[in-house]
């Protein structure tokens, strides 16, 4: 059944997280689909300071539904030697797989040198990295791009498609590049025909960008994908399979 690649989740004092991972585990079944990746949303701000309890927040959200509920984390590459740490411990600690930046908020430069540390070792210890995209300066499709052409084991993600205004760039990447692979989330239709048509499915995910119970952002954007015409092949792959492949899960 389909996976949605792009859900955010914050601590919250009320209803309590395990009473939220049930909800969340509950809204997915009613919209037919059987796993979410859960990613953290606080330290995806410039002003965190505290990544690994974010982190461990997400990882023990999710640890409530393992299987339907999947943890990625984050860190800022500003961090240095202590990103790289936290890249280590939720990889080897926590055997997570995805590692979620949003370099507009977290106001750092994809062709920084604090990124390409970040990146080789994400390559090295087989980590995706998911990024935001289709904001201007520091998040623009062909940025993350050049993470694929420098780092060709590491698989990036981009977390938009390049939104509406940069979603030709990305489907350019996406045809270059084996391992850029695309989230359709935040699109038109008409974005959304042309990279289906064009990339291949292995390649390309889905995502609500559901945060925090915003059940009709989940509502339109999977309402939206199905309207699509799709083969029915081509679809299995990107709801079913892609998911699998960017998580380094299967090929």
């Amino acid at each position: 059944m389909p996976v949605d690649c792009h859900i955010h989740i914050s601590p919250k004092p009320h209803p309590s997280a395990e009473m939220r991972a049930d909800a969340l585990v509950e809204t997915l079944r009613a919209y037919q689909l059987d796993a979410a990746v859960v990613l953290p949303l606080d330290g995806l701000f410039s002003n965190c300071t505290d990544h690994r309890a974010d982190n461990d927040f997400v990882y023990r959200f999710c640890q409530r539904h393992p299987g339907k509920l999947v943890p990625a984390f984050t860190v800022n590459p500003w961090f240095g030697p202590k990103a790289l740490d936290e890249i280590k411990r939720c990889r080897t600690e926590r055997g997570l797989t995805l590692l979620k930046l949003h370099p507009w908020l977290q106001g750092f430069s994809i062709a920084s040198p604090q990124m390409n540390a970040v990146a080789a070792l994400c390559q090295e210890l087989g980590v995706a990295i998911l990024l935001h995209d289709g904001t201007p300066p520091y998040s623009a499709p062909l940025q993350l791009a050049r993470l694929c052409r420098d780092f060709p084991a590491l698989r990036v993600v981009s977390g938009h498609s390049g939104l509406n205004d940069l979603w030709q760039d990305a489907l350019a990447a996406a045809r270059r590049h084996r391992n850029f692979f695309l989230c359709l989330c935040g699109l038109a239709a008409y974005p959304i025909q042309r990279i289906v048509a064009e990339v291949p499915p292995d390649q390309i995910c889905v995502g609500s960008d559901w945060i925090n119970g915003t059940e009709d952002v989940l509502w339109y954007r999977w309402n939206l994908w199905r309207r699509i015409p799709v083969p029915l092949e081509k679809r299995a792959i990107i709801e079913n399979q892609t998911p699998g492949r960017l998580l380094g899960q299967r090929s």
